[in-house]
């Protein structure tokens, strides 16, 4: 026959496991939680990363076709609409499935090293910074994407 104390020492090993049982178990189901909030809102990721890429196609179209018309965007935010077969400029806003996809081109500056700096320095006329903005809406909240790169006037038009 077992002594009291045997007993209750084998209560608190099954207290114990259930605990730590209980603490993996949580974790996993959080684990998995945060999985499928990330997984709902995947594809409008996914098409927000697409039309900001396809925004920024649509600039170097703009650049290759005349740097002059191209550079003359600097300055506020405008839009791009696919209008006749062709891209075009438009201040007016355009939604896109629910996003709102938007463009600024700003002027950019170097130093004597000839690196691009982001304050004073001297304007390089020959080069453009463009940021695509892309907004939509990620679980109730609205949410910004945003690439940027440089235009250079590599074709010299």
């Amino acid at each position: 026959m077992k002594n009291l104390s045997q007993r209750g020492f084998g209560f608190i090993e099954v207290v114990v496991g259930v605990g730590i049982s209980t603490v993996i178990l949580t974790g996993i189901l959080l684990s998995f939680q945060s999985y499928l909030k990330r997984a709902v809102s995947l594809p409008e990721r996914v098409a927000a990363n697409f039309l900001a890429e396809e925004g920024l196609e649509a600039l170097r179209f703009i650049r290759d076709e005349n740097w002059a018309t191209f550079a003359a965007l600097s300055g506020g935010t405008r839009y791009l609409a696919f209008v006749g077969g062709t891209w075009t400029i438009t201040e007016t806003p355009e939604y896109i499935n629910g996003a709102l996809r938007s463009f600024t081109i700003s002027d950019v500056s170097r130093n004597a090293e000839d690196d691009i700096i982001t304050s004073g320095g001297v304007n390089d006329s020959g080069t453009k910074k463009a940021e695509m903005a892309v907004a939509f809406v990620e679980r109730g909240a609205t949410t910004t994407l945003t690439l940027s790169t440089y235009f250079a006037n590599i074709h010299a038009n």
